[in-house]
């Protein structure tokens, strides 16, 4: 094998390799709370993804810190399954979101965290309207995830 293809073929490993670590190693992480941080059974995680971005937890802004401009200007050809681990602490939190794709309305809920455990948005009963296109309205909960 001549040295320019063996040196493309360690390239192209080299390459896959990092897109491995970076697409498996699961997702951004941020912590609500100051340092130091606690032990994974001590704090709770609220798991963003970008489809259904949470604006703000307890008032302090997530989505720009999470996903930056592709939350205001949504591209095709992004990565739009990186989820967003938000570590908080065990307790009372407020989350606000957007309660449907084109909705400039800001929704907020009240959950209950519990140490050790992850919560994400759980979106069911969507329903779609014919008058105005690509609008929907959804029931939205904050529910545990499990497996995670």
């Amino acid at each position: 094998m001549s040295r320019s293809k063996s040196l493309v073929k360690m390239q192209l490993g080299t390459v896959a390799a990092l897109l491995a670590v970076a697409c498996g190693g699961g997702g951004l992480q941020y912590w609500l709370y100051p340092a130091p941080h606690l032990e994974k059974a001590q704090e709770a995680v609220l798991i963003a993804e970008v489809q259904h971005p949470v604006l703000a937890i307890d008032g302090e802004e997530t989505a720009e810190r999470c996903w930056g401009d592709l939350v205001r200007h949504p591209q095709a050809y992004q990565q739009r399954s990186m989820p967003c681990h938000l570590h908080i602490r065990p307790g009372e939190h407020t989350v606000v979101f957007h309660p449907g794709a084109n909705s400039l309305e800001r929704t907020q809920l009240k959950f209950t965290a519990e140490a050790g455990k992850s919560y994400g948005l759980d979106w069911t009963d969507c329903m779609g309207s014919l008058n105005q296109r690509h609008q929907r309205t959804c029931v939205v909960h904050v529910r545990e995830v499990s497996g995670s």
